[in-house]
C-alpha cells in the first residue's frame, strides 16, 4: 500500500480547472506570422478531451495577444482554488529559450509559473504546467519515463 501521504487527494468533481491556451495563428508584430502552427487545433481537443475525461473543467483560449495571456494568469493565480483538488495551465504556441508567444510578442514562462506561487488555496495541490512550444535552436534533451 503506497504511504498516503506521498498521494495527492483527487476525488473532487470537479477535480479542477485545466485552462488551455492555443495560438495558431500570429499577428506581423509578432515576427511569427509566416509560420502558422498547423496541427494545433487537434492537440487543443485532444488535451481538451483527456482533461474532460479526467473530470476537470476545460476553459479554452485561441489566439490571444501576451497582454491577454497575462490576464487569464492573473485571474487564475488570484481565483480560488478552495473547492479543487489541481490546476493545469498548458500554452500550445511558438517559443523562444524561456519565453512563449502570444499572437503579438513574447512572454516570459516564469512571467506564467511565479503568478501562482502565492495563492494560499493553492497550497498543497498540484499545479501542473504544460508548454508547447520551441524552446531555441538547440536540439532539446531526451527523458524516457519508465
Amino acid at each position: 500500500m503506497p504511504d498516503s501521504s506521498l498521494i495527492y487527494r483527487m476525488n473532487r468533481s470537479p477535480r479542477g480547472i485545466a485552462v488551455i491556451i492555443n495560438n495558431k495563428t500570429f499577428l506581423e508584430s509578432s515576427g511569427q506570422h509566416l509560420s502558422p502552427r498547423e496541427g494545433t487545433d487537434v492537440d487543443r481537443d485532444a488535451l481538451k478531451k483527456l482533461f474532460q475525461k479526467l473530470q476537470f473543467k476545460v476553459e479554452i483560449h485561441n489566439n490571444i495577444t501576451k497582454r491577454e495571456i497575462r490576464h487569464i494568469t492573473a485571474k487564475f493565480a488570484s481565483a480560488d482554488h478552495s473547492n479543487y483538488d489541481a490546476f493545469v495551465y498548458t500554452i500550445l504556441t511558438h517559443g523562444e529559450e524561456g519565453l512563449v508567444y502570444g499572437t503579438d510578442g513574447t512572454i516570459s514562462v516564469t512571467d506564467v509559473t511565479s503568478k501562482f506561487k502565492s495563492n494560499a488555496s493553492l497550497a498543497g495541490k498540484p499545479k501542473i504546467f504544460f508548454f508547447q512550444a520551441c524552446q531555441g535552436m538547440k536540439v532539446g534533451k531526451k527523458f524516457i519515463v519508465q
